[in-house]
């Protein structure tokens, strides 16, 4: 469960500035959304690991294409 919510605090953390103050809301649960479909897709730890690492560098890519 811990690492569960350390990839979900890093998916946020990235999220973050493609969303205003006042809908960071959005941003947390964007990442719920996100972490959770990585979860139940994955049947074991690498899986899930790599798949969050794909998931953080996607979001990275948007916000660098967001300027």
């Amino acid at each position: 469960m811990v690492m569960r919510q350390r990839h979900l605090q890093m998916i946020y953390d990235n999220l973050k500035p493609l969303y205003t103050v006042s809908d960071l809301q959005k941003a947390c649960t964007r990442a719920a959304e996100e972490e959770k479909s990585a979860y139940d897709r994955c049947k074991s730890k690498t899986i899930y690991v790599n798949l969050v690492a794909y998931i953080v560098r996607r979001v990275r890519d948007e916000v660098a294409a967001a300027g």
